[in-house]
């Protein structure tokens, strides 16, 4: 796969800095504007970056790096809403059934102490 020449080094392959310093702030904002949750989008280009680093060898040579991290971003970001679905569908469940409370553990009887002695 070709490079953009802007962002190609020596060998053909993106420069990570370059890439981050380059994308990061668009993405975060984006994704923040799309979804309303800054911190959630900023948490989801984050992981996206961390996962492009440990491959960054393989992704450097794509096309557009920034693409296949954008990418990633945004299925992390679904991920996390799916998550918080999930969390908030239970939580409605649970919320007509009375919880019963739970009391301290008793103390052991006698005959269980002796037996265990």
């Amino acid at each position: 796969m070709g490079m953009n020449a802007d962002l190609a080094g020596p060998d053909g392959a993106a420069d990570f800095d370059e890439t981050f310093r380059e994308h990061y702030s668009a993405m975060v904002q984006s994704l923040a504007a799309a979804c309303g949750d800054r911190e959630a989008a900023a948490d989801a280009v984050q992981d996206a970056y961390t996962r492009a680093y440990v491959r960054w060898r393989r992704i450097s040579r794509y096309d557009d790096p920034a693409s296949w991290i954008r990418h990633v971003a945004l299925n992390r970001l679904r991920d996390h809403f799916r998550h918080e679905e999930r969390g908030a569908r239970a939580r409605r469940r649970l919320e007509g059934r009375p919880v019963a409370p739970v009391g301290p553990p008793g103390l052991p009887d006698d005959d269980l102490v002796a037996a265990l002695a």
